[in-house]
């Protein structure tokens, strides 16, 4: 039997029309379209931010949707796409737990296969898929005047969502350091263009928080539902 799915759209023209093309994407992948949330495997809620109290009714629906699976003993897999989504990801994360999925606005295409991959999994093992547009990383000087962009090769890291970016001195040398919920990345001076991926142990694992330890060398980063992480870097790291 064919997986169903529903699309809420909350918002503009364009977000009409991007209901539309996710509709297509998801019907290309073999699932049927219903108008019943109870009866929908997947609920896709495609959100504006240009709309009045946009980010309150996208908690009240969660909620709503919450409050159903809790009532059937089970709820969809819950996907959240449009500029809320691409603006707030962070923030929902943090207040609601009945997502699985979030998609940016240039990422609807990975939409079907996200939500595969979340209904492949019981409720208890999911963990929130993001598709966020990658970051563009900026240093000023001169008071914020002056800003030149670092993004260097972080690009093809595909860092998404940047959740903290914090400059320390590490033996001695200026580097800065970037949380993102797809790893720690790290960019050392005098450039800070040259990024490398720290560790594997926090990889896809949303970062809300780092601090440079209380000694040179010692990155900590504090993490959403994963407890705190210690990394010790390398005796050196060239620029």
């Amino acid at each position: 039997m064919p997986r169903k799915y529903l699309i809420e759209t909350f918002g503009c023209q364009m977000n009409i029309h991007d209901s539309e093309r996710m509709a297509g994407l998801l019907e290309q992948a073999g699932y049927e379209a219903t108008a019943d949330d109870r009866d929908a495997d997947v609920i896709v809620i495609n959100t504006c931010s240009v709309r009045e109290r946009a980010e309150e009714k996208l908690f009240t629906r969660l909620g709503e949707i919450r409050q159903m699976g809790a009532e059937e003993g089970s709820r969809p897999v819950v996907a959240v796409t449009g500029c809320v989504a691409q603006q707030e990801g962070s923030q929902i994360l943090r207040r609601s737990r009945a997502v699985d999925v979030i998609v940016g606005t240039q990422n609807l295409k990975r939409l079907p296969m996200l939500v595969d991959e979340a209904l492949e999994r019981p409720i208890s093992a999911r963990e929130t898929a993001i598709a966020i547009d990658p970051v563009d990383v900026y240093l000023t000087e001169d008071a914020g005047q002056k800003w030149e962009m670092i993004t260097g090769n972080l690009a093809a890291l595909k860092p998404v969502m940047l959740r903290s970016v914090v400059f320390c001195r590490i033996n001695g040398m200026g580097a800065i350091v970037l949380g993102t919920n797809n790893g720690v990345f790290i960019a050392p001076g005098p450039k800070y263009s040259n990024w490398t991926r720290l560790g594997t142990g926090l990889p896809a694992v949303p970062v809300l928080r780092l601090k440079h330890g209380a000694r040179d060398g010692i990155i900590v980063a504090a993490t959403l539902g994963r407890g705190a992480w210690r990394l010790n870097l390398p005796d050196k790291i060239t620029p």
